[in-house]
Order: C-alpha cells, then sequence, then structure tokens
C-alpha cells in the first residue's frame, strides 16, 4: 500500500480541475454512528469529458485530503477514523420528483398537455441547475463550461464505481466504514440494472469478503435513512441538507 501510494500521489490536480470542480466526490454530515458521509454522484450538469482516469485522480485527491482531516480530528477524540460512502448511480431526487410529478398531471384527464409539460420541464430543469449553480462559487456569471441551460448527464460507468471499490478494497481496507449504493434503472444509466447484477459485479474487484460485507446495495433512497438522519442527509438524495459550496472546491 505504501508503495502504491508513493507512486500515485502527490496527484498532479491541473489533470482533473474540471472533475474537482463540479461536485461528484465530496464529504458533508455524519452518518447515525458518527462517522463522516462521503457522497459519490453519477449524473451531474452539463456532458461528461468521459476521461476516466482523471475522474479516479479527482476522487482520490478528494479522499486523501478528507481522510488527513478526519485523522486529525479523530486523534484528538481519541476515536477511530471510518467513513460511510454513498453511491448514487440514479439522477438527483429532485429531478425524479418532478418527473413522478409530471407522470400525475399526464395520468389527469383536466392536467395540462405534452407541450405545456415540455415548457415546464425546461423551466425546472433551468431552476434546478441555478441552484447548483448558486451554491458553486466558481461558476457563478458566465461560465466557460456550464450555464443555467445546462440539463444532467451521466458522468460516470460501471467500470469507475468498481474501479474505485477496488481501490478502497485493497489500499483503505479499515477505512470503510460501509457503503451504501443506489443503481440506476436501465442500461441507460451506464451501471447494473438490478441489485443482483451490481453484487455479481463487486466480486470481480472486491476480493476480501470482510469489504464485500459492507457494501449495501439499496433498492431506493428512502432505505438511507436507516444509516443517515434526514438533517445530514443532502437534498440530492431526498434529505434536507443543502450541498455545501465546499463540494466544488478545487
Amino acid at each position: 500500500s505504501m508503495a502504491w501510494k508513493g507512486s500515485t500521489f502527490p496527484i498532479d490536480t491541473r489533470q482533473c480541475r474540471v472533475e474537482l470542480q463540479n461536485g461528484q466526490f465530496f464529504a458533508q454530515g455524519t452518518c447515525r454512528d458518527g462517522n463522516p458521509v462521503l457522497y459519490f454522484r453519477n449524473y451531474l450538469l452539463g456532458p461528461w469529458r468521459e476521461r476516466e482516469d482523471a475522474l479516479i485522480d479527482a476522487v482520490l485527491y478528494r479522499l486523501d485530503h478528507y481522510l488527513h482531516h478526519f485523522d486529525r480530528e479523530c486523534r484528538r477524540k481519541g476515536e477511530s477514523s471510518k467513513v460511510t460512502l454513498v453511491v448514487l448511480m440514479g439522477k438527483p431526487e429532485p429531478l425524479l420528483d418532478w418527473k413522478r410529478k409530471m407522470k400525475r398531471k399526464k395520468r389527469n384527464p383536466d392536467g395540462e398537455s405534452e407541450d405545456d409539460s415540455d415548457d415546464e420541464n425546461v423551466t425546472f430543469i433551468s431552476t434546478m441547475t441555478s441552484q447548483e449553480l448558486k451554491a458553486n462559487p466558481l461558476f457563478l456569471g458566465n461560465s466557460p463550461r456550464l450555464n443555467s441551460a445546462d440539463e444532467y448527464y451521466r458522468h460516470s460507468n460501471k467500470n469507475v464505481v468498481l474501479r474505485l471499490l477496488g481501490i478502497l478494497d485493497l489500499h483503505y481496507p479499515e477505512r470503510l466504514s460501509r457503503a451504501l449504493l443506489i443503481p440506476g434503472k436501465g442500461h441507460h444509466y451506464g451501471y447494473y440494472a438490478t441489485t443482483v447484477g451490481v453484487r455479481v459485479g463487486l466480486r470481480s474487484v472486491v476480493a476480501s469478503d470482510r469489504t464485500r460485507s459492507k457494501i449495501f446495495v439499496l433498492r431506493k433512497r428512502k432505505e438511507l435513512r436507516a444509516w443517515i438522519e434526514d438533517d445530514e442527509l443532502v437534498t440530492l438524495v431526498g434529505g434536507n441538507a443543502p450541498v455545501h459550496p465546499s463540494a466544488f472546491a478545487f
């Protein structure tokens, strides 16, 4: 592990600056056990550059920074340093809420026409992206990459997620308290469509039975509440906590 760290760090952040600025991997809040919570998001504003190595580097850079910070806090309190990882492969919760609302409208014979729904779709996306841009200090005003007209696109694939879990298994085996995976639905999400498929994929990259026992595949976002309280859970997965601007810091 020391040899791996010596060959991996320090990371040249110039090669993964875009990935560091998009809020894909960040720490916020604590779980019910008091461990810090790390989030990995699959759907982000704007198209993905499809640079897997840059994404891996960005995650490792942030992870190394967070763990050093967590270790200092735990030494001060005399506690062990472990983390809870949430992997959200589907779209953000507010977007899913809107889609459910529109489906109910279409079933209502007195509801709006499909054209009106499309207009509302544009308004909703604009509002949602504006909120994320507002939280991101690097994208205020005219951004060369993002604006309030952008939509959410997939920014990873099963290969990236399994590579990251493999790295955690090999090089950070004692740091993971648990990993909570929420798969997307359908092949277009770039991941497995079923919890069975996820577990089969994990066996190919996570060699340790102990580490695999810490990985929980959830069917719905609301199951996160068993591990994380609503006020600690970010809004992207149905909680009450807005994403902090530090998630977009470079």
